[in-house]
């Protein structure tokens, strides 16, 4: 036991004072004359024992009182030589979790609202001459100082749930660096974390033990943890089409250990509702639903998926953006006369513009306006060309090669090889038939009715004459003939396609430009070519994104505007090699579809959502937390049951021990309460004898 003001042990010296009154009975005796002086005699000697215990008692309550006074003012402690820390100057670090999963209803309320109680608690366990830091998932630049304990209470009531998402082990690296960087001398540093340690979040194997350090874990769970959520959701098409039916995949789990059943499902786009079914998703499980709409309106879209879903509500609503194309510009570039079968196929309908251009009258600065870039039958492609076309497919444009039958063999494979697609050798003349289909490409989902065997298509186009292609790295196979060669492969160059025919359009080499085959293949590689891709960012986690852009914003500033959410924010830009970079740097802190505006132009719509890792609640509970520290050896790693003592209290006793000061106190009282008792009560009964004569 030690004391933590050991200088009021002095004040025992004032023990004297009680003796000294007992030695020297200061009372004033009255004289009394009586007749019979040997009955006097007699009750003096009878009462002078009992008048001496008397005295003793109330003497040694007055000193018991005394002491016991004395030594609350030393403040005694019965110290837990383990636990405790030694030095005087402490760094405490609180983190409060603040995501969205801390809106759980616990015992007591929400989990944040209890955080905030339980660390106001923290705070008094500790000196004012102590400093102390604040860290929530923001990772705010002002929490990263250390403040008093007055501005740290004020810190707290500040804190709000919010979308970011971190790792405990970057929470505590954060806080190991402000008490780095504080300066002075080596502070004892206490970190302590107030989370409900979900399992997606809680790496706590992943925090290095450090010996001048104490962590506490405050685990805030909430008695039932249950959640639905929109986990994700696609499109079954790479592209949506104006007017033409569209499937929408969505899913949906559940996180809780209950079956639930008929959860609404509702899809809008542009705030118009297109479909609307009901669910059922079993315990711990996931489904995907269905939801079938058609666009009538082309530019972008922007939707949003949600269901009904309490008490955790974040997650209840997914939002996506898509660009419906109005109408799809082709370029046909020929080495000679143009092609009679892709003018039938694109030249009269009226969602494709079709262009001819001879191969030495080409507007290169025109080329970004296409989706589809047709070669048929190059001569002699040059190298501005091959230039324009890495640029173009980079970008996401999509190009199709057909070879040239009288054309240079070796300029064309420099050509191919520039671009990045598979060599072709020399023309074979053989009887063929195409035989296989890859049917896990997007090129051909969905194109043709399942069968048992989905390669079993009757009447397949003939091949007469084709040109052997080479294999390589990336290439894709798409349609093969009888003896394995390639009749059709595709490479992939930055967002683009390039897909590469063994054959030119000519029946003099295969069936395909009169075979039923023709219009549903080419068809759906412009189809294909459609797209802008959607922008989407996780909240918290991504920074920047890419977008198609094809002009050059200049002096021009881009912002990012939300009407629902009454959000403009300005996004900084710059391009790189030819890419428009946009970044926007933990701006956006709501979810939803939020239009890229420069001028008066809209370049995108960028889809930001909140982190569905918070959306699993399934947490640490106190053995699990146990196992852990005892297998990573972190003996600095304490677990604090919050809800079963106040925390100050707690951390009071491990830091400093066991205080004593509340036990004297009592004692003194009860000391001096006995000493009034025995004033009061304690009284001499004289007892008469007969008196002989």
């Amino acid at each position: 036991m030690s004391f933590l003001y050991p200088g009021f042990l002095f004040a025992f010296a004032a023990l004297t004072i009680p003796v000294l009154i007992h030695l020297f009975n200061f009372r004033r005796f009255k004289k009394v004359f009586f007749t019979n002086v040997r009955f006097l005699q007699e009750v003096k000697m009878d009462t002078q024992s009992n008048l001496r215990l008397k005295h003793l008692l109330v003497l040694a309550c007055r000193l018991l009182a005394v002491s016991f006074l004395i030594l609350a003012f030393a403040r005694p402690v019965i110290r837990n030589t383990k636990n405790s820390t030694l030095s005087t100057h402490k760094i405490i670090s609180i983190y409060i979790d603040n995501s969205f999963s801390m809106e759980s209803m616990g015992t007591n309320g929400r989990l944040i609202d209890e955080a905030l109680r339980k660390a106001h608690e923290i705070i008094k366990a500790y000196s004012s001459t102590d400093r102390f830091q604040l860290l929530t998932n923001d990772f705010e630049v002002r929490h990263q100082r250390l403040v008093n304990r007055s501005e740290m209470e004020n810190l707290i009531d500040e804190v709000k749930t919010g979308s970011a998402v971190r790792k405990l082990s970057e929470v505590v690296q954060r806080m190991r660096d402000a008490s780095q960087n504080s300066g002075g001398e080596k502070n004892t540093h206490v970190i302590c974390l107030l989370s409900d340690f979900q399992k997606s979040t809680a790496d706590l194997g992943e925090i290095k033990s450090d010996s001048t350090e104490k962590i506490y874990l405050v685990p805030l769970t909430a008695p039932k943890q249950s959640n639905v959520y929109v986990d994700t959701c696609f499109f079954t098409t790479p592209y949506v089409q104006l007017n033409t039916p569209t499937e929408l995949k969505v899913q949906i789990k559940n996180s809780s250990g209950d079956d639930v059943k008929n959860i609404p499902l509702k899809l809008t786009v542009n705030g118009i509702q297109k479909s609307l079914t009901s669910i059922d998703i079993p315990a711990n499980g996931s489904v995907t639903a269905s939801l079938n709409f058609t666009a009538s309106e082309a530019g972008w879209q922007q939707g949003e998926v949600s269901i009904t879903d309490y008490p955790v509500t974040f997650d209840d609503t997914y939002y996506l953006s898509f660009f419906i194309t109005p109408r799809l510009n082709l370029l046909c570039i020929n080495g000679k006369e143009t092609n009679k079968y892709l003018d039938a196929l694109f030249g009269h309908d009226e969602y494709f513009t079709f262009t001819n251009v001879d191969e030495n009258k080409i507007d290169y600065s025109s080329l970004g306006n296409y989706h589809l870039i047709i070669l048929n039958e190059l001569k002699s492609p040059s190298s501005g060309l091959v230039q324009e076309l890495l640029r173009f497919t980079a970008n996401g444009g999509t190009v199709i090669i057909l070879p040239n039958p009288a054309g240079d063999l070796q300029a064309m494979n420099n050509f191919l090889a520039a671009v990045h697609a598979p060599k072709f050798s020399e023309a074979i003349t053989v009887d063929e038939r195409i035989a296989s289909f890859e049917f896990g490409s997007i090129l051909f989902s969905d194109v043709f009715e399942k069968t048992g065997d989905k390669n079993q298509i009757m009447d397949l186009p003939v091949v007469k004459k084709y040109f052997p292609v080479e294999n390589i790295i990336g290439q894709q196979i798409l349609m093969k003939l009888q003896n394995q060669s390639s009749f059709l492969s595709m490479t992939e160059n930055g967002k683009g396609k390039l897909f590469l025919f063994s054959v030119p359009l000519n029946t003099d080499f295969s069936g395909l430009p009169v075979h039923a085959l023709f219009v549903p293949l080419f068809h759906r590689m412009a189809l294909l070519s459609s797209g802008v891709l959607p922008v989407n960012a996780i909240i918290g986690r991504d920074q920047q994104a890419e977008i198609n852009d094809s002009i050059v914003a200049g002096d021009k500033v881009y912002h990012l505007q939300n009407a629902a959410n009454k959000t403009d924010v300005i996004a900084a830009e710059r391009v790189s090699e030819g890419k428009h970079v946009i970044s926007f740097q933990n701006q956006i802190k709501l979810a939803g579809n939020y239009e890229l505006k420069n001028g008066n132009r809209t370049p995108a719509i960028i889809t930001f959502n909140y982190n569905r890792s918070e959306s699993d609640l399934s947490c640490l509970n106190k053995d699990e937390l146990d196992k852990i520290i005892s297998s990573t050896g972190m003996q600095n790693m304490i677990p604090l049951e919050s809800g079963k003592e106040n925390l100050t209290v707690s951390l009071s006793r491990i830091d400093q021990g066991t205080h004593l000061w509340k036990w004297c106190i009592i004692f003194a009282l009860v000391f001096l309460a006995a000493e009034i008792l025995l004033i009061r009560f304690f009284r001499i009964r004289l007892t008469a004898k007969p008196i002989t004569a």
